[in-house]
């Protein structure tokens, strides 16, 4: 199992019955030397749940694009929609990899790990919409917001 480095919906095809995983070369504004460099899958994880978020809030303002939708009765559902899909996510990936090591044993591990990821991610996120859809920068803003606040 090897890193992706911009795991998100956008790569995964489905076929008819599996996954197809695209677009192996990396994150393109990182060097061929850096993409190169061994990284934790943690990373990966990190990018694939922030991906669940961007669909939680798309979701939430197509729904709330419509006349009398009642968007504010989806985001209750979105969020527990995103909760559980992002646990999935996890244990399926854990039940994929088995007994390797390219994942902490300990929950409470990865989930420090994946926090330091997810800060970058945030990061990351926030660059790349200035600089290509400045209309969806208040996606990373309000989670990462949201992360320094908990």
């Amino acid at each position: 199992i090897g890193l992706h480095g911009v795991f998100h919906l956008g790569q995964v095809l489905i076929t008819r019955n599996d996954f197809v995983i695209t677009e192996l070369e990396g994150e393109p504004g990182r060097s061929l030397a850096e993409r190169r460099r061994k990284h934790t899958v943690v990373k990966d994880l990190a990018a694939m749940r922030r991906s669940f978020d961007y669909a939680r809030v798309v979701a939430a303002q197509q729904f709330a694009a419509k006349p009398g939708s009642g968007a504010a009765d989806v985001r209750a559902f979105l969020e527990d929609w995103r909760a559980q899909v992002q646990a999935a996510f996890r244990d399926a990936y854990r039940e994929a990899i088995g007994d390797s090591a390219v994942l902490p044993r300990d929950i409470a591990e990865e989930d420090r790990l994946g926090a330091l990821a997810t800060i970058e991610r945030l990061l990351y996120e926030i660059r790349y919409e200035l600089a290509n859809r400045p209309e969806l920068v208040t996606v990373p803003l309000a989670d990462f917001t949201n992360l320094l606040e908990a």
